[in-house]
C-alpha cells in the first residue's frame, strides 16, 4: 500500500509540473526563438553587455548585431538592468540559472531539424549518431528540453513513423533505463505506469550491461550505452502532460 501511496504521490506531482511549459518558444520573422525565465550567459561567453530597458529592447540589440545567436536580459542589485548578447547557443555553453535573469536563444543556434509532432511536444532532430551519455548531456543542456521519453502508443507509432524513413533508419536512443529488474524513464516514471508499458513487450534482455533501452525494428530492445545512435531531444513549450 505505501509504494501504491508514493507513486501515486510522484505521478500526480509529474502531471501538476507537466502543466507548465518547460520553455517557451516564440515564433517570429526575424527568426523563431525560445525563451527561459531564470536562466542567463556565463561571464566567459558573453560577447557583448549593454544597458538594456527591457526585454524587447534586449532582443533588438541581439537582431541588429549579426553574429548574435542569443541574449540574456539580466536585472541587477543596484536597480539597472543590463543585456548580455552572446554569438553562439545553449549548445555551445552551459547556460547559468539566474532567478533575475531572463536568457533567449534563436532556433538557428541549435543544430538539427525541429518540428512539433501529434502528441504536441517539440522534437528536436539531430543528424549525428551519438552514445548515450553524450545524447543525454546534448539535450539537457539546452534549456526545457530532454532526451526523449515515450509513455503513450501515440508516441509509439511516432517513433515508427520517424524510424522508418530512409533518412533515420536504424535504432534511435530514449530515455530509459534498466533499475534491476525494472525499467525507469528519465523523469522516474517506472514503464509499467505508463501506457506504453502495459501495451509494448520488451525483448529479453541480453546482458546486464546492456542497461539502456532503444527503439529498433519497431520493438523495445536493450543496448550497449556506448554505441553511436540516433536520438531525439523533446521540448514541452505547450505545456501538455508529458
Amino acid at each position: 500500500m505505501a509504494v501504491d501511496a508514493a507513486r501515486l504521490a510522484v505521478a500526480a506531482a509529474l502531471a501538476a509540473a507537466a502543466l507548465s511549459p518547460s520553455v517557451h518558444y516564440i515564433r517570429s520573422a526575424k527568426g523563431n526563438f525560445f525563451m527561459a525565465p531564470g536562466k542567463t550567459i556565463p561571464d566567459a561567453d558573453v560577447a557583448l553587455t549593454l544597458p538594456a530597458s527591457s526585454t524587447c529592447h534586449c532582443k533588438s540589440m541581439c537582431f541588429v548585431r549579426l553574429s548574435c545567436l542569443a541574449w540574456s536580459f539580466v536585472n541587477l542589485t543596484d536597480g539597472t538592468s543590463e543585456c548580455r548578447l552572446a554569438d553562439a547557443g545553449p549548445s555551445a555553453h552551459l547556460v547559468e540559472n539566474n532567478t533575475d535573469a531572463v536568457y533567449f536563444f534563436l532556433q538557428a543556434s541549435v543544430e538539427g531539424d525541429y518540428r512539433f509532432d501529434v502528441d504536441g511536444l517539440l522534437y528536436l532532430k539531430p543528424a549525428e549518431l551519438t552514445t548515450y551519455a553524450s545524447a543525454k548531456e546534448r539535450c539537457e543542456r539546452i534549456p526545457g528540453h530532454r532526451l526523449g521519453i515515450y509513455k503513450t502508443t501515440q508516441q509509439y507509432q511516432m517513433l515508427g513513423d520517424f524510424t522508418a524513413t530512409t533518412a533515420t533508419a536504424g535504432s534511435l536512443y530514449m530515455d530509459l533505463k534498466k533499475v534491476g529488474d525494472d525499467l525507469i524513464w528519465g523523469d522516474g516514471t517506472s514503464y509499467n505506469d505508463t501506457e506504453i508499458g502495459k501495451a509494448v513487450v520488451v525483448k529479453p534482455f541480453k546482458a546486464d550491461a546492456r542497461d539502456v533501452m532503444v527503439f529498433w525494428e519497431n520493438q523495445l530492445s536493450d543496448a550497449w550505452p556506448d554505441e553511436n545512435r540516433k536520438f531525439m531531444c523533446q521540448a514541452n513549450p505547450i505545456g501538455v502532460v508529458w
